[in-house]
C-alpha cells in the first residue's frame, strides 16, 4: 500500500495532468467555436449573448403608493409631482392620497 506522501504526490502530479488536458481541450474547443463563428458571420446575439453594459441593472417598475384625484399616481420616490405638492399647499394631507395594500 503506498504511504500518504506518496498518494498527495500522485494527487499532485494527477492535478497538473488534468489541468494541462483541460488547457489543450479548451484551446481546441476556442479554435472550433471561433471557425464557426466566422464561416457563418454569426454575432453576440445569434449566439444568445446578450451585450450588457458594465455595472447595467435592469430597471423595475415601483409601484404606485400615492394617487391624485384625477388618476394621476406617484411612487414615493424623486420629486413630489405638482399635483400633489399643490394639494398639500392647500391643506391636504399626503396621506389622504395614499394607496392601501
Amino acid at each position: 500500500m503506498p504511504s500518504y506522501e506518496e498518494l498527495i504526490s500522485q494527487r499532485n502530479e494527477l492535478d497538473r495532468q488534468i489541468d494541462a488536458a483541460r488547457q489543450a481541450e479548451q484551446s481546441k474547443a476556442i479554435e472550433t467555436v471561433k471557425g464557426l463563428i466566422k464561416q457563418f458571420q454569426l454575432s453576440a446575439d445569434d449566439c444568445g449573448f446578450k451585450q450588457q453594459k458594465v455595472g447595467a441593472k435592469a430597471k423595475q417598475a415601483v409601484p404606485a403608493k400615492f394617487r391624485g384625484p384625477n388618476g394621476e399616481a406617484w411612487s414615493g420616490r424623486g420629486r413630489v409631482p405638482g399635483w400633489l405638492a399643490s394639494l398639500e399647499s392647500q391643506g391636504a394631507s399626503r396621506e389622504t392620497f395614499r394607496i392601501n395594500s
